[in-house]
């Protein structure tokens, strides 16, 4: 059975009710200094926005880790990935918390705005580290979707790719890359999606005048090759519901020959599926183990 639009905006709006802020999440926000909500571009100034959040000064790792959110390119905001964010401050991470337009076909909006607003809020953090008082360091973070947008921005960030994204360019340099359950191959999920939703709801999330050329020059999967020199570290499990998608992955970093460690958990435990490093319980064992292993990852490169 092909689901139908309202099915669709129906499941993205009761997983995002599951990533709302709590009175626990509200509580990080009132423990550590924070800045909410800066507007680094205004063409949509309600999602062209950007939160900093700066760690306890006996415990900071004075690294700065960028956060692009998922979402399936169609909901959540700066509220998604609080928990996960509250950890990583726990940890000594000053964090970027980067909101970014979500795709809507009457808005024009695609994965090439998407990746634009990525630039722009980098670039908008690069130029004013002086005046947020930020660290050096540089780590990119993303998830599912904010996986493709992160691992993306590392890949067209160079001089000979900068017309896909109007001309941005950000002379950052990134010690590392994390993504948990990230999309690498934009066009293999186009192909999945065609065969789940009926047309009306795949153009949610792919305008119908975005064509599989187009599809192609916005997938990580077009460019990542043996020339990428950013260490990665990915997670997935054996019930990621696109874990094929870090499996390709994978399979393409090791044929290159790149830096990386795979997080994989080969389990049937049902809490351990879709971002379980972010999503499950606090006192979930594998929670720990996944991003403890991912702050030794950070750490021991910089």
């Amino acid at each position: 059975m092909k689901y139908s639009r309202w099915m669709v905006k129906l499941a993205f709006w009761w997983i995002s009710q599951g990533e709302k802020l709590t009175k626990d999440k509200k509580k990080f926000l009132k423990n550590y200094e924070t800045i909410n909500e800066i507007e680094y571009d205004a063409i949509d100034p309600k999602k062209q926005r950007l939160s900093i959040y700066y760690p306890k000064k006996e415990n900071d790792k004075h690294t700065l880790a960028f956060d692009v959110h998922g979402g399936c390119y169609t909901c959540n905001n700066l509220n998604a990935n609080i928990p996960y964010l509250h950890d990583l401050v726990d940890r000594g991470y000053t964090v970027v918390n980067i909101d970014y337009r979500l795709i809507k076909p009457k808005d024009k909006v695609t994965i090439k705005e998407q990746i634009i607003d990525v630039f722009k809020a980098i670039d908008y953090i690069n130029n004013n580290k002086d005046k947020y008082h930020l660290p050096k360091k540089n780590v990119l973070i993303g998830d599912s979707s904010g996986g493709h947008l992160a691992l993306l921005f590392a890949l067209l960030n160079k001089e000979d790719k900068s017309y896909l994204v109007d001309g941005l360019h950000v002379d950052i340099k990134l010690s590392s890359i994390v993504l948990s359950c990230p999309v690498f191959n934009y066009q293999s999920i186009y192909n999945w999606a065609k065969t789940l939703l009926k047309e009306r709801a795949m153009d949610l999330v792919w305008p119908k005048w975005s064509d599989p050329e187009y599809i192609k020059l916005y997938s990580p999967e077009t460019y990542l090759d043996e020339t990428f020199d950013i260490p990665l570290i990915y997670t997935s499990s054996k019930k990621d519901f696109i874990g094929s998608q870090s499996q390709e992955l994978d399979k393409r970093v090791n044929e290159c020959h790149l830096e990386h460690e795979f997080v994989y958990y080969d389990t049937d435990d049902k809490k351990i599926n879709h971002i379980y490093n972010q999503l499950v319980g606090d006192n979930h064992p594998i929670k720990k183990e996944a991003n403890d292993r991912i702050e030794k990852f950070i750490d021991s490169h910089s």
